[in-house]
């Protein structure tokens, strides 16, 4: 499991007086342990034996353990560097008949707020009778099984007595042809532990899963056919220590904590519930928002939580969580035991006590490399006859989608809350499962604070962010909208994330393939999120990543690039999606009495359809009420005379173009192909448009008219991202011509549009 990272100034504030100790006894030789301190002490010229002076500011933190605690010392004490003094004995602890004896030694006279305690990897090796270490077949166990557990008890029996929240850390796992030990033998023992820590502590329990954390990543953090760790190795595991005790620091403040227990399962009768038949599924990651953890053989998992968590699966290749009568993803339980605040759009009703099992039920599906999305931005309706433009605008034309699922990328509705369902039950026709992202216009503007924010949102939909695999795709779905209120009670909202966000990608992102196709969905586009660069610094390194948002009521592709704080190697490509409600249903009503609704860009409102293969992708616009070869308007004159064609301009809107795309020009069949050059510019058409129902306007408010009752005014043009410009041929002949584009964009995608002009 990994552990959150929180603030640091918040840790600070919230224990100035805590004291914590972090028992991680991952156990291995003392000889090893010599070995590998003098390595330390070599690359460092530091000894993490030595005692260290306090600092009375921050709360003292001791390491317990073996090498392998003594390998992540000095790292974590740089990791922690401000926010805690880190301390640890100046000896091997050993297994646990060592820890038996020397735990009040190890204690001292000082109190403690956090242990974090592990036992196991000296207790399941090979010894002679003398103690020494020997091949499996020429010992015995040291500590065997059942003595492994009546040791435990007593020693966290004694823990629990000094009133501190304790932390159990897993054993790290056992590499093939390691001597006197046993592969496997490590999750054994880990099983054991927790099963005596869970009796003795309860709810006060938390755990920090170092073995997934090793397992996963073993042939490049352990020695070969060694206990031990790299000098990176012991980095790494460091991380997650630290964050463990940053997380342990932060529980501190919780009005609650309990721990949640469950079991994942392929749920083969389909009446969503573990029963005989039912098939236990290890390896699947679950989530409280802040941490990670991964079911066990068993299917099970263990997480702490708060009297404000939603508890998450995330969702793995070839499975599907079930889905409610509104086609919304189930994979998630609140606990909310209290319920949510009292706001004017109702949050979650009170969940009452934690079930004694939460579990989460997958169906097997087929999940192919190929596969398609649906990507709707902003459909944002008002009221009731919004909702029913959606329906015959978008949703009526993709009846029968071959798409796997869907998406909205926030701002499902306009500031009225109470529209979430209504919009959902139209959605809900497509029969696909449809994934939610928060917009700022989904947000409960009565909170006080931004962690309450989101509780109508979360009623719907469950939690803000989460993550799922589809095929060999790994989705991330963000909340970047940040609440926020002043002194005077006045609110607004800003594009942010926030440590404990970051936290949960950096743990997410960590436990998948750094060649997996990752794409990022949020509401508020990337480069005005204010702390954008946190997450840069866990992506840029990834060959395979993108991000898709939507907000800004035009479509764009842009190109992050270090003027926005990126130091990947290639710029990273973000998509701001078309919108549904296009320039928020505005417009002169068309034939059904729909608004036109075009967007600043001058593209028709839409949705995109993003496919998929493998590490690659390629998105496709589709503007609503259009076939889906309507990509682009061509704007020339009716007529041109002979002596001026040379001098007449041919503008192109490709409204799914980028910088990247490719877009060229010919006059009839037999004309050449000349390319044209990309010029950023208000669309022409939309500029007149705009200007003759501003025009209508005035003259029915001349007229004692009230133009809002019959249309809502059309937004002002902004300039277009997707224009590209050049000249007729000189001298065309009298007649008529055929102007023809041919537009290829950054997936290699074509596309072909003309248009007709006389020459006189």
């Amino acid at each position: 499991m990994g552990s959150t990272e929180i603030r640091r100034d918040y840790g600070r504030r919230a224990v100035r007086s805590a004291v914590v100790v972090v028992i991680a006894v991952c156990l291995t030789e003392w000889c090893d342990s010599n070995k590998t301190l003098g390595q330390t002490n070599r690359e460092t010229r530091r000894d993490p034996m030595t005692p260290i002076e306090d600092d009375a500011r921050l709360p003292r933190v001791l390491l317990l353990g073996d090498s392998i605690s003594i390998g992540y010392t000095l790292p974590v004490r740089d990791l922690l560097a401000g926010e805690a003094n880190v301390h640890r004995p100046n000896e091997n602890c050993g297994p646990t008949t060592r820890g038996v004896e020397r735990i009040d030694a190890w204690l001292g006279d000082k109190p403690w707020d956090v242990i974090h305690v592990n036992f196991g990897l000296h207790d399941l090796k090979y010894c002679d009778d003398e103690g020494n270490l020997v091949a499996v077949g020429d010992g015995h166990v040291q500590v065997p099984p059942d003595a492994y557990q009546a040791n435990l008890r007593q020693l966290l029996a004694r823990l629990r007595a000094t009133g501190a929240r304790i932390i159990w850390t897993t054993t790290t796992p056992v590499p093939e042809g390691a001597k006197g030990r046993v592969v496997g033998d490590a999750a054994k023992y880990n099983t054991l532990a927790l099963q005596v820590a869970y009796r003795e502590l309860g709810q006060d329990l938390f755990v920090d899963d170092l073995y997934a954390l090793a397992k996963e990543k073993q042939a490049e953090l352990q020695q070969p056919a060694n206990v031990h760790f790299t000098n990176d190795g012991s980095k790494v595991l460091a991380e997650q220590v630290s964050n463990a005790i940053r997380a342990a620091l932060a529980s501190r403040n919780a009005t609650a904590s309990a721990t949640a227990r469950g079991i994942v399962y392929e749920d083969v009768n389909s009446n969503q519930k573990f029963d005989d038949g039912d098939r236990p599924l290890p390896e699947v990651r679950v989530s409280n928002g802040e941490q990670i953890v991964k079911t066990d053989a068993e299917g099970r998992y263990v997480l702490p939580v708060t009297d404000d968590t939603i508890l998450f699966v995330i969702k793995p290749r070839g499975y599907r969580s079930p889905v409610n009568e509104l086609q919304l993803p189930q994979f998630y339980y609140v606990h909310k035991p209290n319920g949510s605040p009292g706001l004017q759009f109702p949050g979650v009703a009170p969940t009452g006590p934690l079930p004694e099992s939460v579990d989460f039920p997958l169906y097997a599906q087929e999940e192919p490399e190929q596969f398609k999305a649906l990507l709707f931005g902003d459909p944002q309706p008002r009221d009731q006859r919004e909702v029913d433009y959606i329906a015959h605008d978008v949703v009526e034309e993709l009846r029968g989608t071959d798409a796997a699922f869907g998406v909205t990328l926030g701002d499902i509705v306009f500031d009225d809350l109470s529209m979430f369902q209504p919009q959902a039950r139209v959605i809900a026709v497509l029969g696909i499962p449809w994934f939610n992202v928060i917009g700022n216009h989904d947000i409960n503007y009565d909170a006080h604070h931004d962690v309450h924010s989101d509780e109508t949102f979360e009623r719907h939909f469950g939690p803000s962010y989460y993550s799922f695999d589809h095929g060999p795709v790994h989705f991330l779905v963000l909340d970047d909208v940040e609440w926020l209120v002043d002194p005077n009670g006045k609110g607004d909202y800003q594009g942010g994330l926030g440590a404990k966000q970051v936290s949960f990608v950096k743990q997410d992102l960590a436990l998948i393939p750094d060649d997996q196709l990752v794409v990022l969905m949020m509401h508020i586009p990337l480069d005005g999120v204010r702390d954008r660069t946190d997450l840069f610094r866990l992506i840029e390194k990834r060959p395979f990543c993108m991000s898709i948002s939507a907000h800004t009521h035009y479509l764009e592709h842009r190109m992050i690039t270090r003027e926005d704080g990126w130091q990947g190697p290639e710029p990273h490509h973000h998509f701001v999606n078309v919108t549904v409600s296009g320039s928020w249903w505005s417009g002169l009503p068309d034939e059904r009495g729909i608004p036109h609704t075009q967007m600043a860009d001058g593209a028709p409102n839409g949705y995109s359809i993003i496919s998929f293969d493998g590490q690659r992708y390629a998105l496709q616009y589709r503007a609503a009420g259009r076939l889906a070869d309507y990509q682009m308007n061509v704007y020339a004159p009716e007529v041109v005379a002979s002596d001026k064609t040379g001098a007449t301009t041919v503008r192109v809107n490709v409204f799914n173009g980028s910088e990247k795309s490719q877009v060229s020009m010919r006059v009839d069949d037999d004309g050449s192909w000349v390319p044209l050059p990309h010029t950023p510019m208000e669309d022409p058409e939309f500029r007149r448009m705009h200007d003759m129902e501003a025009t209508l306007r005035q003259a029915l408010t001349a007229q004692g008219k009230n133009p809002d009752t019959i249309w809502r005014a059309i937004t002002a043009p902004k300039v277009s991202s997707h224009i590209w410009s050049g000249p007729l041929p000189d001298k065309l002949a009298p007649g008529t011509h055929t102007i023809q584009i041919r537009a290829v964009d950054m997936h290699g995608q074509e596309f072909h549009d003309s248009r007709v002009i006389r020459v006189e």
